[in-house]
């Protein structure tokens, strides 16, 4: 092999390596995200429905 064809390997895998660092990123972003809205969707569930029943609705 020579040096142009091990310079292009080499300028590839840093490519690959800061595309695959940005994809990461994103997806634990947004599987946190996920999370959060899910723990947000259970309180609320349990406080309207669990809490909220025998109590009147409104003013």
């Amino acid at each position: 092999m020579n040096v142009r064809a091990l310079l292009r390997i080499g300028l590839l895998l840093i490519v690959a390596w800061i595309v695959l660092k940005i994809v990461f990123n994103v997806v634990g972003f947004l599987f946190h995200l996920l999370l959060i809205v899910g723990v947000l969707f259970v309180i609320y569930y349990f406080v309207t429905n669990v809490l909220g029943k025998g109590r009147p609705r409104g003013m």
